[in-house]
Formats: C-alpha cells, structure tokens, sequence
C-alpha cells in the first residue's frame, strides 16, 4: 500500500516467495488505524500492536486519536486560493491544540510548487521550475534541423523562427513574454545566440540541498549550481551565528581575529547582515556585504559562471530577496510546517493535515477517485498516496478538500462513510462558530 512511485519495483508475485503482512500497528491511534483499513486494497486489516509499550499506546490503551474531514465550497474566493483554509488554522477549535511552528505538526501538499508558495519562496521556484524565458531558448534549441548562426542575437532568431513560438492555449509564447515578462526577455534578448543557448537553469538545482546521514549535516547535491552553493555558505554561517554556535561558526567564518576590537566589529558585521535579511534586501546586497566583509570568500568558479552559462540566471537570482533564498533552506531542511505528500513516506507526526488538491498534476486525481470515475492507474497511484498520508498521524488527523458543487453530495457521503457521520465538517460552519 505504501509503494507510491512509478519507478519503483511494484506488486512482487514469485511462486515460492511467501509475503510478510503487517498487521499490527504501533504508530497510529484507533481512529487512524479504522481509517486507512477502510483505504486499503490488499485484505489486510490492521489492529492495534499487543505492546503495550508502543507508540501509540497510553495507560496500556490505545490512544483514541480523532479524523476529521475538511470541506468548503471550490468557488471560494478564487482571487485567494484555500483562504478560509489559512483562517481555520488560525482561529478553528480543531486546531486549537496545533502548533504549525513544532516539527510534530505537518500540513502536506501534493507538490513543490504549491509549498513554495506557502513557505515564501515562489519567486525562486518559479525562476527554476517555471520560467518563460527559459521556455523560448528551449524552442529554439530544438530547431536541430537548422544550423543556427552563433553570431545572431537571440532577437533575431526569435523573430526568424517566429512560428515556433505558437501555442494551441497560450498563443505566441514569445509574443506572451513580450507583454508580460519583458524585463526578464531583455536579461538575453540583445545577446548573441552562441551565449544565449549556453545559458543554465537547472531545476533540479533549487531543491538539492539534501541531508546526509553520514555527517548528520545538509550538503548541497551536485546538482547544486554555483550561485547556490556560494549561497549556502552564507547561510550557513549565519545559521551558526544565531543559533549560538561560536565555535562552529568561527571555523567556518573567514573573518580574520586578532583582537578584542575585532570580535566586536565581526558581531556588529553580524548583526547588520541579520537586520538586511529581515529587511528583505535582495541576494546581490546581502551578498556584496558579505564577501566586502569577509565573512565568507567566493567560492572558485563564481565569477566565471554568473558572465558565462549562469549569466541570464543571476541577472534574475540577484534580485530577488535573500529571505526567499532563505526560506527554501528552511523547506528543505524541514523547518516549516509543509511538506510534499511523497517526501513524509517513513515519516510520523503528532498532527497532519492533509490538503486533496492534484496541484496540476495529471497523475493523481482526489475528485475522480472518491467518485469512482478515475482511471485504474490514477485511482491506484491516488489511493496508495492518500493511504500514505493519514498513517503519518500519530495523534490528530485532518483531511482537508475543496468540494465542487456539482458532485459535493457524492463526495460527502463517501466521507461520511469513511471519517463517521460526526466527523466530516464544513470548514465555513466551524469558522462562524468559532468566530
């Protein structure tokens, strides 16, 4: 029930080889446990463990635990999107016991994009996953048939090869960019063709800042490009620094002490620097005063990358605010409360809630599962992911979904089935009441 990535082995049948079920469950309360029985579709039905020391056991009990389901209407203030959401998580008595700040509580989104917006970094991600810019190179780079004259300026073949650029549903995309991200065309437009196809934004980059378990530390990936990974070592430092790691933080700074006077001069540096980042000075500022500071060198490779392959890339990074750079290594380092519905596999949580939202993925559909209308492969992949997320609580489950209004009722009665009668709740009732 848990293998929820298509790369993965799948379902093994090998005559002799004799499978080992699980049944007995020492992480979830009874609630839980009643819920994800229901979510099941192996025949495996799971009772409390016999420990009466496990988890989630109390007083040689099983803990109780509570499930509740989360609807409002799809129509709801579509300018702010799960608005009422953010509210209830702020006054509703259900969350009255949450603390959205302590790792025990995460809110799981089904993907990356959806979180960056919720943790204050979409610009950032948005520079890496969904750039428009990046896009037009991208189509011009695929015209393998024709030997493109590196001396021409992307402009020029922009207009040259215009009809590459038509799109069924957004139309000429590099017409769009003109209207709407002209700043950003400008970054490469009047450059030659020879730089321009060159030009790196690796998406892959953004989100690899991955723990390693060897050091207990965070390291960036290979994959990390080298205006991050000048980044990270600012970050670091900075890290050290508040959270009262002297001695860390003097290895890794290279500010150079020689006296008294310069241990006060490197706090105010310090301080400062804080005071900009919470400013949201952008990361070219944040930056510049670092490296005129000494508080880190730049790293080999730099220079050399942001006027070369990473140019059009910094051009568009530099201006950004360093918090949002910020927030990202929070994200991934598991400071705040979002996560993605895949990453938490493994993972166990006082609190959950669980937002059904397919975020433009195609490959999972939480409306077309629960109206038994989803195609076998997405109704597989949706049931194994759904089951995945409510085993992750350990205390209090919340499942939370926009309803359409056309096929509310069917969905309402199959949680009703699934939560109890009492359990499954308008979020705009609870609102009012608790207002």
């Amino acid at each position: 029930m848990q293998s929820i990535y298509d790369n993965g082995v799948g379902d093994i049948e090998v005559k002799g080889l004799k499978k080992v079920y699980k049944k007995q469950n020492r992480r979830n309360p009874s609630k839980v446990i009643k819920l994800s029985n229901q979510l099941r579709n192996d025949g495996l039905i799971q009772k409390a463990s016999d420990d009466l020391n496990a988890p989630n056991m109390k007083h040689d009990k099983i803990r109780e635990g509570r499930v509740t389901f989360l609807y409002s209407n799809s129509l709801t203030d579509k300018s702010e999107p799960f608005k009422c959401l953010d509210k209830a998580k702020e006054n509703a008595e259900i969350f009255s016991s949450w603390n959205f700040n302590d790792k025990e509580t995460k809110e799981l989104w089904l993907t990356h994009s959806i979180n960056a917006e919720k943790s204050g970094f979409s610009t950032f991600y948005n520079l890496y996953y969904k750039d428009p810019i990046k896009e037009l190179v991208n189509k011009i780079k695929n015209l393998d048939e024709i030997e493109l004259d590196d001396e021409k300026t992307f402009k020029q073949l922009a207009v040259e090869n215009n009809n590459i650029f038509e799109n069924r549903n957004r139309g000429n995309l590099y017409e769009v960019a003109q209207s709407e991200h002209i700043n950003k065309l400008n970054i490469i437009l009047d450059l030659p063709w020879g730089k321009v196809k060159k030009q790196i934004v690796n998406q892959d980059s953004l989100l690899s800042y991955k723990y390693d378990g060897l050091t207990n530390t965070h390291k960036a990936s290979t994959s990390r490009d080298p205006i991050l990974r000048q980044l990270d070592d600012l970050y670091e430092i900075i890290e050290l620094y508040i959270n009262n790691n002297i001695n860390g933080f003097l290895r890794k700074c290279t500010y150079q002490i020689k006296s008294i006077k310069d241990k006060q001069m490197l706090t105010a540096i310090m301080n400062k620097l804080i005071n900009s980042i919470s400013e949201m000075k952008s990361i070219e500022e944040i930056l510049k005063y670092a490296l005129e500071n000494d508080l880190v060198h730049k790293k080999d490779g730099f220079n050399s990358f942001i006027n070369g392959r990473g140019y059009y890339l910094w051009e568009r990074v530099k201006s950004i605010s360093f918090q949002e750079y910020n927030k990202s290594i929070e994200y991934q380092k598991d400071y705040l409360p979002f996560a993605t519905q895949h990453s938490v596999k493994g993972s166990e949580y006082n609190n959950v809630l669980v937002v059904l939202d397919n975020g433009g993925w195609n490959k999972y559909n939480f409306h077309k599962y629960f109206l038994g209308t989803a195609k076998e492969s997405i109704k597989e992949r949706t049931e194994k992911l759904l089951y995945v997320c409510v085993t992750r609580a350990k205390r209090e489950l919340v499942v939370y979904m926009e309803l359409d209004i056309l096929s509310k009722e069917i969905v309402l009665k199959k949680m009703r089935e699934l939560f109890g009668e009492d359990n499954v709740l308008s979020i705009d009732e609870i609102i009012n009441v608790d207002n």
